[in-house]
């Protein structure tokens, strides 16, 4: 599709993956708080306030500033609610368990791969910590005995790791977890609770987290959410793309460190950042030869960014390749590219994509993975005349205010029924 190619500025919203565990660290210290860089528009962040809202919790938007008060959000209201598809809604276990010792919360929502996503590290952490644990009927049910103040994980989870942190967030004492998961939206959460009484210390090199609760929180203060990182790489592969230069704002430098620089000098794009704001000179942008990115754990590429990096390969001179041994599920979106001809391939731990050279005149797309639809939303812009898109829905629940960052570009959006038309200039 053809764009225009004016220099845009783009203003990126708040983390998606940190803004959903902070609705539920508010559960674990009640009281009112304040977030700023909230992506409150965003429809999973919208489907987890309406969800909670059942057992009392109360949340006002205005401009970017979110207020939550759960003062009144008793731990019996939050075993009551009804089974909803809420991504995160595993979180409650960690809740429930610390404040009144029992838990039943619906297993988790989101994406749908045709695989589903594993629980069992969740439930194996609950039962070191002193925890009886049962499935029935898509809820998971749990049931504190004699409380331990130790666990470990045998992968470093990102989901594990936040439940350990709801759990110990509300009971007085120290709490260790081996193995932990370092993400920088972990650490935001933690942030965050630090500020109401709860102090960390967080071992980066051995993956050690000890959690200790002070008995008096601090007093209210805005917390500001940090800037979504795959958005970011979402808008870098963009710029790429399509050679179009970017100015990202609401990016601090402290934030980049989330991404890595091998990543970053693999792209082969000039960048420049100059206080809250990141330059991308895509018009210079060089494409690659054979290129491979290896995902995994933070300090890793993060295994979100795959099916965005993997696009690279469509205006590759040889191919890219992305290992993802955590989530391979994530490639099956590629089964709509070969559908139309491209040639890709994945398997058990591996996916690639080969060089592009034709345009599509017409492209239909669908995933039921937020990341997969994002990527065929950018094949599409970058490679048909117009597109047929069915998954605008999964794109909304991760990237704030989609459809109008994209009409600076000239591209629309018509919704017709079930999919929407895709055009640009």
């Amino acid at each position: 599709m053809k764009i225009r190619a004016d220099s845009v500025t783009i203003d990126i919203a708040g983390s998606k993956n940190a803004a959903l565990p902070l609705i539920f660290a508010t559960l674990a210290v009640p009281g009112r708080h304040k977030f700023s860089n909230f992506p409150g528009g965003l429809h999973d962040v919208k489907a987890t306030l309406n969800w909670l809202a059942e057992a009392g919790l109360r949340s006002a938007n205005a401009v970017d500033i979110m207020d939550l008060d759960s003062t009144n959000v008793s731990g019996d209201s939050l075993l009551l609610l009804p089974f909803v598809n809420v991504r995160y809604s595993l979180l409650l276990l960690g809740v429930c368990l610390g404040r009144t010792g029992i838990a039943s919360t619906p297993i988790a929502g989101g994406c749908k791969f045709a695989v589903d996503r594993p629980f069992d590290i969740h439930l194996d952490l609950f039962r070191q910590l002193g925890a009886e644990t049962t499935v029935r009927h898509n809820r998971i049910m749990a049931r504190l005995g004699t409380a331990t103040s130790s666990a470990s994980l045998r992968f470093p989870s990102v989901g594990a790791t936040l439940n350990f942190i709801m759990f110990a967030a509300t009971r007085v004492g120290e709490f260790e977890l081996n193995g932990a998961a370092c993400e920088p939206e972990i650490l935001d959460v933690l942030e965050f609770l630090k500020k109401q009484g709860v102090d960390y210390q967080l071992d980066r090199r051995f993956r050690v987290l000890r959690i200790h609760r002070n008995e008096v929180a601090t007093k209210m203060a805005i917390h500001r959410v940090i800037p979504d990182r795959v958005e970011v790489v979402a808008w870098l592969v963009f710029s790429c793309l399509f050679r179009a230069p970017l100015t990202l704002t609401s990016v601090r430098a402290l934030d980049l460190a989330a991404l890595p620089k091998g990543l970053l000098s693999a792209l082969r794009v000039d960048l420049s950042l100059n206080r809250d704001a990141l330059t991308i000179a895509g018009q210079c942008y060089t494409a690659p030869g054979f290129l491979q990115f290896a995902l995994g754990p933070f300090p890793l590429l993060a295994t979100d960014y795959g099916p965005l990096l993997i696009l690279l390969g469509s205006t590759s001179v040889g191919s890219v390749t992305v290992r993802d041994t955590v989530a391979p599920y994530r490639y099956r979106f590629l089964d709509d590219l070969r559908r139309h001809g491209i040639s890709a391939h994945y398997g058990d731990d591996s996916a690639t994509l080969f060089p592009v050279h034709a345009e599509l005149v017409r492209f239909s797309a669908q995933s039921t993975d937020l990341r997969g639809a994002i990527a065929l939303l950018l094949f599409g812009l970058r490679f048909s005349r117009n597109m047929k898109f069915y998954s605008l829905a999964q794109v909304l629940r991760g990237w704030h205010d989609c459809e109008s960052k994209l009409s600076r570009f000239g591209i629309s959006f018509m919704q017709e029924g079930e999919y929407a038309i895709v055009t640009g200039l």
